[in-house]
């Protein structure tokens, strides 16, 4: 969860190797779910990028903050879940859209097929590591991959299979120097 959090809100979630997609074993999903949702509720601070306590600070411009609440509102028209966030955080200005998780998401939805490039993640089970591998093809971005494992032959495998520019095992900070 920390490396989730970390790598999706890092510069509101306007990073080209930001995660969009957060594939979670089924095992595991509900818990993950619960504690991603508790740290955005409590560890992210939306305001002035002034304000040293601020971590969410507005989107680039007009029309980057429109094409996130567009994709926000098409994917929950059409059935996602909304477990945080999901609408516009006028309070503290206008480019401001509030850090947001949704599940229940379904690949009719926009959400899914662009890049996002704001405060928002899309959560997506899965039960098979040959089904994971699948859904991460499945998205004409492939910038970067990240997953999580103890297994280092499964490390290796899926490193291998992921079509991706950079894979990064156990962490997500692929854009720092000191990871490298």
């Amino acid at each position: 969860v920390n490396s989730a959090l970390t790598s999706k809100f890092r510069n509101c979630g306007q990073v080209c190797v930001s995660p969009n997609r957060f594939l979670v074993h089924r095992k595991l999903f509900n818990k993950f779910i619960d504690q991603l949702t508790w740290r955005m509720k409590y560890d992210l601070t939306i305001g002035s990028n002034f304000d040293p306590l601020t971590n969410i600070g507005p989107l680039i411009n007009q029309d980057q903050f429109t094409k996130v609440k567009l994709l926000v509102e098409d994917a929950v028209t059409k059935g996602a879940k909304v477990h945080i966030g999901g609408k516009p955080a006028n309070y503290c200005g206008s480019l401001y859209y509030e850090p947001t998780l949704l599940t229940n998401v379904h690949y009719n939805m926009d959400i899914l097929s662009q890049e996002i490039f704001g405060p928002v993640v899309v959560c997506i089970p899965f039960d098979t590591e040959e089904e994971a591998i699948m859904l991460a093809h499945d998205t004409t971005q492939g910038l970067a991959g990240y997953f999580f494992t103890q297994d280092m032959e499964q490390m290796w495998r899926v490193a291998r299979r992921l079509e991706v520019g950079m894979v990064g095992v156990n962490g997500a900070q692929l854009s720092c120097p000191h990871v490298a």
